[in-house]
């Protein structure tokens, strides 16, 4: 089997992940839908809060990114949190399927994050769309 084409990965699916605290927090799972548009990104995520006044509450984001070949940059902002605005940095696997990097918030505020994208159904269990009209 030969190995993908950097140009040829595709980001668009739904990925599952992880990121931590730079403390000894426990680190905090999340949920992730991006739309990949060749070199750019956007998408959408969730996960429960851990930390502060709404801890247990489920937290959505919106991220906007970016990548080269294996290199992502994204920004997610928190919905209805204006000011929170963490930047992720991480670099994928050959085949697109894992991205492992930092998310920073400010120079003192960082930690690490990695995201696995689910796997696709086999061909056989995929439900075709219907044409209209």
């Amino acid at each position: 089997m030969t190995q993908p084409q950097l140009a040829a990965i595709n980001l668009t699916g739904i990925w599952q992940g992880f990121f931590s605290y730079p403390n000894e927090d426990p680190t905090v799972p999340f949920g992730a839908t991006l739309i990949d548009t060749s070199s750019g990104f956007t998408g959408a995520t969730n996960e429960i809060c851990t930390r502060g006044p709404d801890r247990g509450a489920v937290l959505f984001g919106i991220i906007e990114g970016r990548r080269q070949g294996r290199d992502i940059h994204f920004i997610k902002s928190y919905e209805g949190k204006a000011h929170c605005r963490i930047q992720y940095r991480g670099l994928s696997n050959s085949d697109g399927s894992i991205i492992e990097g930092i998310w920073t918030i400010r120079p003192d505020w960082s930690g690490k994050f990695v995201m696995v994208r689910s796997r696709r159904m086999p061909a056989r269990q995929q439900v075709p769309f219907a044409r209209a009209g």
